[in-house]
């Protein structure tokens, strides 16, 4: 921020966020024709025992200030309790909106420009119910993507039994390939800055239904991106600012909607001789031409 701004501190406060979560005018989704929503059974008591107990101690709250020793406490003394909350979740397609909204903290990188708010590393304290309703609802919705082979198998990133390692065989393999066959080969290596924070909601949406996943699950899930709020603490009280775009860091979610979204153009038919594989929100792309090898990076 310029030293030349005046404010109180709700007023600043105000201002990083909109500077750090610009407001983008929302695209309508595709309209798709009707589909009969997959309703699937409850969370049974043992899928949310198995989450709970991973649930690390010592972790910071998020914005409603429930620390995880708290939930542990709750869900000991009353079991069901969270069952039922989260099931009715699932029954109103509903994830709740206090539950969406990320504390953002600032840390400065050291011998940078304090004024300048790019000099800044932010997170996204994000509240342990919410994050707990995610992960129950990424368990079944991973396992529908799985199941109905809706995985690219050129994405590395984000995925149960796939690496960087092996992102890294296969395309050396195809430059060693290339090789052999005395082509050229020219490796574009793209990496997307900002990729969770620019996700674009409708994009989201739009690739949920293209691949027909229309369950009470994705339903649920979808509905994170609805209402979602940033807030930041001032010596006057917080001050809030709408998200229009992207996933906090630290969402469980934004990897599975960064690997759906990424995964329509692994699938785009490319020239002959072209390749693309991706690790995350890092992709590479081989062209292979009759001659010696070339990379460019």
């Amino acid at each position: 921020m310029e030293n030349s701004e005046k404010g109180t501190p709700t007023e600043f406060g105000l201002k990083i966020l909109q500077k750090l979560y610009p407001k983008i005018a929302s695209r309508a989704a595709q309209i798709q024709p009707h589909q009969t929503l997959l309703e699937e059974e409850k969370f049974s008591q043992q899928e949310i025992d198995d989450i709970v107990k991973k649930i690390p101690i010592g972790k910071a709250p998020g914005y409603d200030g429930i620390d995880n020793i708290i939930v542990k406490v709750i869900f000991n003394s009353f079991p069901s309790l969270l069952l039922d909350f989260f099931n009715k979740c699932l029954e109103l397609k509903c994830f709740p909106d206090p539950l969406k909204i990320g504390l953002v903290i600032l840390f400065h990188k050291t011998g940078k420009e304090e004024q300048n708010i790019k000099t800044y590393r932010l997170i996204s304290l994000l509240p342990t119910l919410g994050k707990l309703l995610e992960k129950l609802l990424l368990q079944r919705f991973n396992f529908q993507v799985k199941t109905n082979k809706l995985q690219h198998p050129l994405q590395y990133g984000f995925r149960e039994g796939k690496s960087a390692d092996d992102a890294l065989l296969h395309v050396t393999s195809l430059l060693e390939q290339a090789q052999r066959q005395e082509k050229h080969a020219v490796l574009i290596s793209l990496d997307i800055s900002g990729a969770f924070d620019n996700q674009q909601y409708s994009s989201i949406r739009d690739r949920f239904a293209s691949l027909s996943l229309f369950s009470n699950i994705s339903e649920t899930l979808l509905d994170t991106l609805r209402n979602r709020k940033v807030a930041m603490q001032t010596s006057e009280g917080p001050v809030l600012w709408e998200q229009t775009q992207g996933c906090p860091q630290g969402s469980c979610s934004g990897p599975a909607f960064w690997n759906i979204v990424t995964d329509e153009i692994l699938s785009v038919q490319w020239p002959q001789g072209v390749h693309i594989q991706a690790f995350a929100d890092d992709s590479s792309q081989k062209t292979p031409e009759k001659g010696s090898e070339r990379s460019a990076n």
